[in-house]
């Protein structure tokens, strides 16, 4: 697609966000105004910077992904193996690497959406997207357990973001984190992958190469 092909697909997108933003007034759903906002957010920055419109198709075909992220078809996320964070939009692609303010270490692991902003798992540390803006920068000096974050997860509702390092596990609140260690009763420094159990309150599920699978709920740790 040519520039003026992607300028048009994005305000086509604008409209349409627009729209969706007055019939969520209309209606009286409030809860879904900050996820519209920010993506009209997101368009309007991109139409003031036509240069950040196109990348390459062939270009990305060759770009190693590591995980996605699907928010809605206005919205994916690809997280790369040493060349940061892509978003896609209809008919768009802009990359976001250390040029703005994504220094991730060379790898990204994993993203999530919660409150209307994405969070981004690197090597290092936690960064925030918001506004069409790489927003916030959390690492250890911030209260992180490790800077190394290899997974995370986190649902509609929950108010808590939960994060797999290779120093243990976190449970970050959007402005501090409470850090979990072997010294807690976790089997395993390294932790590889987490999960927020939606049927049982308070319960996380982790799993480490060297320790197989953990619960952890109000009474603990549990090695399965």
């Amino acid at each position: 697609l040519t520039t003026e092909e992607n300028k048009s697909r994005m305000e086509k997108s604008l409209n349409d966000a627009y729209s969706r933003k007055n019939e969520y007034i209309q209606s009286g759903n409030t809860s879904k105004l900050e996820g519209v906002n920010r993506k009209i957010e997101y368009y309007e920055k991109v139409l003031d910077q036509p240069s950040t419109l196109v990348v390459k198709s062939n270009d990305f075909n060759k770009i190693p992904v590591n995980d996605i992220e699907f928010i809605d078809r206005y919205e994916i996320w690809y997280a790369t193996f040493g060349q940061g964070l892509f978003l896609q939009d209809l008919g768009t692609i802009q990359n976001f690497d250390k040029n703005d303010g994504l220094k991730s270490g060379g790898m990204v692991f994993d993203m999530v959406n919660w409150k209307g902003k994405t969070y981004i798992a690197t090597k290092n540390g936690l960064f925030v997207f918001s506004g069409g803006n790489i927003s916030k920068h959390f690492k250890k000096e911030q209260g992180l357990p490790s800077n190394i974050i290899l997974d995370m997860d986190t649902y509609d509702g929950l108010d808590f973001i939960w994060l797999a390092t290779s120093n243990g596990i976190s449970k970050f609140d959007g402005t501090s984190f409470i850090n979990y260690s072997k010294n807690l009763g976790l089997p395993a420094k390294l932790v590889t992958a987490i999960h927020v159990d939606r049927t049982k309150n308070n319960t996380v599920w982790t799993g480490s190469e060297k320790s197989g699978l953990t619960r952890y709920d109000d009474n603990g740790f549990f090695n399965l």
